[in-house]
């Protein structure tokens, strides 16, 4: 998968679910203090996946050098036929919490998503979240619900977004124009401009030239460009970034009325 981020350096440890399940969970501390396990936050995600007709693809786990946090992310489709029908993008779900209080139980959903074990967090389509509090078992399994519940509409509507940018046709100098106002609107950083034109103009990859020059495309070639190239980088700034090209291309597409 490749979509969580973690620091070997830092003593970041990627494990399967067995081993989440054999962190130790420390004794309630008071009624502020009240840890989940980290397995079995897993496992209730599962369950309401397999309640909604989602099923997980893969996972991807981490846990902090002194085992008192952990990170997630799940990829997940339909147990029956397809969620994601184009296969240019995955439908994920990411998870965090900690023992120490450091993060509350929380959970992102979307096909664009930063998990990080340095706290960063973020998805397109959903957050939700509840302090560890002693009534989280009344509160942890909604709000899980409520996530998953959010699944399959969400995946409706990138489903239709992607083919609207696939159908969307751009001539050479109107997608320059929106890669212009993309630098504009912080979309794009100015440095980033000629390797977005650079890929708009000859793809690194086929399959984004396979339609021609469109709006989807284009979108490609902006996150491209995006992609870090040295050690320093902000990941906040990249999904921010992201997500107002995708805004600005909805417009460009009347992608709100095709919808």
């Amino acid at each position: 998968m490749g979509h969580l981020m973690y620091s070997t350096s830092a003593g970041d440890i990627a494990v399967d679910r067995a081993a989440l399940h054999a962190v130790e969970t420390p004794q309630p501390l008071g009624s502020f203090h009240f840890p989940v396990d980290f397995g079995f936050f897993v496992d209730q995600v599962e369950h309401s996946l397999d309640t909604h007709g989602l099923s997980i693809v893969a996972e991807e786990h981490a846990i902090t050098k002194d085992r008192q946090s952990f990170f997630s992310v799940i990829e997940v489709d339909a147990k029956e036929g397809v969620l994601t029908a184009a296969g240019d993008w995955r439908m994920l779900v990411g998870l965090r919490g900690s023992h120490n209080q450091r993060t509350p139980r929380e959970i992102v959903v979307g096909n664009k998503m930063l998990v990080c074990s340095n706290l960063c967090f973020s998805a397109d389509l959903g957050r939700f979240s509840t302090r560890q509090t002693i009534n989280i078992w009344d509160r942890l399994p909604e709000l899980i619900n409520i996530a998953v519940r959010k699944i399959p509409a969400a995946a409706n509507v990138q489903t239709l977004r992607i083919e609207r940018y696939k159908d969307f046709g751009l001539k050479p100098a109107a997608g320059d124009a929106l890669l212009t106002d993309m630098v504009r609107h912080d979309a794009l950083a100015p440095s980033a401009i000629k390797r977005a034109l650079k890929e708009w103009d000859d793809p690194s990859y086929a399959v984004h030239a396979a339609e021609g020059r469109t709006a989807w495309r284009l979108l490609n070639a902006v996150t491209e460009a995006q992609k870090p190239t040295g050690t320093t980088y902000n990941m906040h700034q990249i999904a921010d970034r992201t997500a107002t090209a995708t805004r600005l291309l909805d417009v460009a597409t009347d992608f709100a009325l095709a919808a």
